[in-house]
């Protein structure tokens, strides 16, 4: 679990501090204040050696992946300023680790095949647009991570050296985003495939049936080499697609935490697309998944349905020590957060207070 974070010249945020996470925590704000690119620091730190890590990060945006420094990196850069150090810290699992990024324009990593030092001899020797991103990790007292990123025209290129033996990486849990551009996420069916085999497929539709009480069955068909999934509703078997935004929300959800225990779930919006009378039962199911499962979830919301839903759901599981709601917001350049516990949320709601 993530118990503190700080953030440092990433995305919008020049400098943050979120000193106390809970396994259940909830970010609101006002637009533009960076609660979306908490959830993507978090994302880029726990897969941080995933060569396609930047390429996603994009598509959570909604950006297309344009091969160049400019589209890929410097967008990660407070201000698109990549002459300055980002820097991620956490407390995870009790461990205090830390990752940076830095601009270099002269790296080239220690390989012995000739061929390769003349591929990366003529990379840096390009102009000054076409650049490495080097990194340092650190996680808790005895592991360290020295790497960097290139391009080239197949794609990204990684080079990692830790300090264990046969340079073996040591990775962290696993962890899911969700929000509005990762409704097509080809894990779907898969997911769905590995639950069923292990007999727990009734579990996903029970789930489900809170958003479509007539669901009776999720179905995989396959049509001419192309495999989709279907929902039986009543007596017609359509596309799960077009059962509506808010039960496709949902399934994510289940299937983000089902398929990986012990992981970190982030949710962009946590209530988008779903009806505010579904948004308590959603709340309480997701709760009762993530504990069951030990996964902690960081959300998102502008909502004060969800708000409202989200204290519903904690205080019907007596959740009430796991939960916090930290209020983000921005004066000029600096990013503030101001932290409330489950017994101060609910006591800030029934003042009235304007805490989204």
């Amino acid at each position: 679990m993530i118990n503190s974070l700080t953030v440092k010249n990433f995305r919008g945020i020049k400098q943050l501090e979120l000193p106390e996470l809970a396994p259940f925590t909830l970010l609101t704000g006002r637009n533009n204040v960076g609660k979306s690119s908490i959830l993507e620091a978090i994302f880029l730190f726990i897969g941080h050696t995933d060569v396609e890590i930047f390429s996603k990060l994009n598509l959570f945006r909604g950006i297309g992946t344009f091969m160049h420094p400019s589209a890929i990196w410097d967008p990660l850069f407070y201000g698109l300023d990549s002459d300055s150090m980002l820097e991620i810290a956490m407390s995870f699992d009790e461990k205090q680790s830390s990752l940076s990024y830095e601009r270099d324009d002269n790296y080239i990593p220690a390989d012995k095949n000739p061929a390769i030092q003349n591929a990366y001899s003529q990379f840096s020797a390009g102009t000054r647009s076409t650049y490495t991103l080097k990194f340092n990790f650190k996680n808790g007292a005895d592991y360290t991570e020295e790497g960097a990123f290139s391009i080239n025209d197949t794609g990204f290129l990684r080079n990692i050296v830790t300090n264990r033996p046969n340079n073996q990486i040591r990775y962290l849990p696993g962890t899911h985003f969700i929000n509005w551009n990762t409704m097509q996420d080809p894990f779907i069916v898969n997911a769905i495939g590995s639950l069923e085999l292990k007999g727990q497929k009734p579990d996903i539709v029970k789930a489900l049936q809170i958003i479509e009480p007539n669901l009776s069955d999720i179905i995989t068909i396959s049509n001419q080499g192309h495999v989709q999934l279907y929902a039986k509703i009543s007596s017609q078997i359509l596309p799960l697609k077009l059962a509506g935004y808010g039960l496709n929300r949902l399934l994510l959800f289940i299937l983000a935490i089902l398929n990986t225990p012990n992981s970190v779930v982030l949710i962009d919006e946590f209530g988008a697309g779903i009806h505010y009378s579904s948004l308590p039962k959603c709340w309480q199911v997701a709760l009762a998944v993530a504990r069951e499962n030990n996964c902690q979830i960081i959300a998102t919301t502008h909502s004060y349905e969800c708000l409202q839903s989200a204290l519903a759901g904690i205080e019907a599981a007596n959740l009430q020590d796991d939960f916090c709601l930290y209020r983000i917001e921005r004066q000029n350049e600096e990013n503030r957060a101001f932290r409330y516990n489950g017994e101060l949320a609910r006591f800030a709601v029934d003042s009235n207070m304007e805490v989204r």
